[in-house]
């Protein structure tokens, strides 16, 4: 009478909202989508901050008098002009100096006798490896005051630390999932157990296990896809506010976290991914719960 594509219906048509479960789900959708948005940015901005460190180097000229200072400071640059790897020298004034210390030290508190050395950037050759330790002697040998800083150290850290935070975004992905799964393998037996009878007699009336699952996967496939909608859309209006809110942060010290298009599409199929996760877990937790019933 029931084969295995027919369409039956069991379950109240006026359940359709689903109750709760669609909430819970915008609630983990939304959870999921933050975690998965700040893990993109993240990465987009270490890779950018550290394609930009290790494209420059600094050198600083202190503990010398001012005459000394300057006589070294073109010395170095003299070195830099005349190396291959790099694009362009430059010494410092005093005011671009003031002007990068005042975020982190205040307005107008970077003063006259506020010891600051001599600073040289260098821009790099994009991919094009220098020879740290070398450079250095031969620095040294023209300005015996001069410290070469070539990032290497900052951009190791900010790529582990980076490395750390998505791994723990995508820590808290996989165990979001995990309890998504569990609260709807849980609402759906809550279901089957409220409509027991009505699936044992269209189950003695010869419906398939496959046309029983269908209906509740089906139903379950729309809560998904309806509280993925609602969590993503509220996770989207959160990471603008965020983004509205940190982008004068720091101007000029630290890039902009910003989604590339490809991750913004990967965002847009959060809402048919827990849709189809809702569906498949829905009709193993029915078709397993059918087993022990029949």
């Amino acid at each position: 009478m029931f084969k295995a594509k027919s369409s039956i219906q069991f379950l109240p048509s006026g359940k359709e909202g689903g109750g709760i479960l669609p909430w819970v789900i915008a609630v983990m959708t939304y959870l999921s989508a933050l975690s998965i948005g700040s893990g993109f940015a993240l990465h987009n901005m270490s890779d950018l901050w550290s394609s930009e460190l290790s494209q420059s180097m600094t050198i600083q000229i202190s503990n010398a008098d001012d005459e000394s200072v300057a006589e070294q400071a073109a010395s170095v640059l003299e070195i830099l002009k005349s190396m291959p790897e790099v694009t362009s020298a430059e010494l410092l004034s005093d005011d671009k100096i003031t002007s990068l210390l005042e975020p982190w030290l205040g307005s107008g508190n970077v003063t006259d006798d506020l010891p600051i050395p001599a600073m040289i950037t260098a821009q790099l050759v994009p991919n094009r490896h220098v020879d740290i330790i070398a450079l250095e002697g031969k620095l040294h040998a023209v300005a015996p005051d001069a410290k070469l800083d070539g990032h290497q150290q900052w951009v190791d850290q900010l790529l582990k630390l980076s490395a750390t935070i998505q791994a723990t975004s995508g820590l808290a992905v996989v165990l979001i999932m995990l309890t998504t799964v569990a609260i709807i393998v849980f609402a759906t037996n809550a279901r089957l157990s409220a409509h027991k009878e009505n699936i044992e007699i269209v189950h003695l009336m010869g419906a398939e296990d496959s046309a029983i699952s269908r209906e509740f996967k089906n139903r379950f496939m729309i809560y998904g896809f309806k509280g993925g909608v609602g969590g993503l859309v509220a996770a989207i209006i959160t990471i603008i506010v965020f983004y509205i809110l940190t982008k004068d942060l720091g101007d000029g010290l630290t890039p902009k976290l910003t989604l590339n298009l490809w991750q913004i599409l990967t965002l847009g199929l959060i809402p048919f991914a827990v849709s189809l996760l809702s569906m498949v877990t829905a009709d193993k937790a029915v078709r397993k719960a059918l087993i022990k019933m029949m």
